[in-house]
C-alpha cells in the first residue's frame, strides 16, 4: 500500500474529539471493566486501577503522535502536584489500555478510510510499526511504549479482537478520570492533561 503521508481525514481534530467522546461510557456512568492482559501476559481487570482511589486512564498506541506528546504532560503535572503532597500524588492510579495501532505501516489506519496513513511526526521519529497480528506482537510494542514513555504507569493490553478499544470509542488517544467507585467523572475525546489531573486531585477529597 502506498503510504499517504499527506492524507487529510474526513474530520478535523475537534470533530474527531467530539465523535470519540460521544461513544462508550459517558461521564456519570459506570466505567466498563474488561479483562485485559498485563505486560507479563497475566490477565487482570481494569477495575484494579480504581479499587484504592481515583484513576487516570488513557487508551494508547505507540504510533499515535498525540499520545506520545500528551502522556508525558500528564506525568509532569502529576509530579508537580506531588512535590507539595506526595501522599496525594501516590493515591492516583495511572493506567494505559494499549490497543490497536493508530497509524501502522503497511496496512490501513483505523480512521484512514481504508488507507495507510503515516503521520509526519511518525516519519520524523522513526515510529514505523506494523499492525500487530498476535498478542505477542502487541505486547512487544506495549513494552516499548512503557519503557520509553511511561515507566511509572500500569500498562494493560487489549485483546486481539480489540474489544475494549471498540467499547471505549475506537480511539487510541482517549482520556478518562474514574472515581474509586468506578464511575466516569471525566471523559475526553483527546487526552487533555491539565483538566484530567485537576479532576483526579479533586476526587481525592470526595
Amino acid at each position: 500500500i502506498q503510504p499517504l503521508y499527506l492524507y487529510i481525514p474526513v474530520m478535523d481534530d475537534k470533530e474527531w474529539g467530539i465523535w470519540f467522546e460521544s461513544h462508550g461510557p459517558a461521564s456519570g456512568k459506570k466505567m466498563i471493566d474488561p479483562e485485559l492482559t498485563d505486560l507479563d501476559g497475566i490477565s487482570t481487570r481494569l477495575s484494579d486501577l480504581w479499587k484504592n482511589g481515583p484513576a487516570i486512564i488513557t487508551t494508547a498506541s505507540l504510533t499515535c503522535p498525540i499520545v506520545r506528546r500528551r502522556i508525558p504532560e500528564i506525568q509532569e503535572l502529576l509530579l508537580s502536584a506531588g512535590d507539595s503532597d506526595a501522599s496525594r500524588f501516590n493515591q492516583i492510579s495511572r493506567g494505559v489500555i494499549y490497543c490497536k495501532e493508530a497509524h501502522p505501516v503497511g496496512s490501513p489506519a483505523p480512521h484512514g478510510e481504508g488507507r495507510e496513513w503515516i503521520t509526519p511526526a511518525n516519519m520524523t521519529s522513526g515510529i514505523l510499526h506494523r499492525q500487530p497480528q498476535t498478542m505477542q506482537e502487541r505486547l512487544a510494542l506495549a513494552r516499548i511504549f512503557k519503557q520509553n514513555l511511561m515507566p511509572q504507569w500500569i500498562v494493560l493490553v487489549d485483546d486481539m479482537n480489540n474489544t475494549t478499544y471498540d467499547q471505549l470509542g475506537t480511539a487510541s488517544c482517549m482520556g478518562f478520570v474514574v472515581d474509586r467507585n468506578g464511575i466516569v467523572r471525566g471523559k475526553y475525546g483527546w487526552i487533555d492533561p491539565r483538566p484530567m489531573v485537576g479532576l483526579a486531585l479533586q476526587l481525592l477529597d470526595l
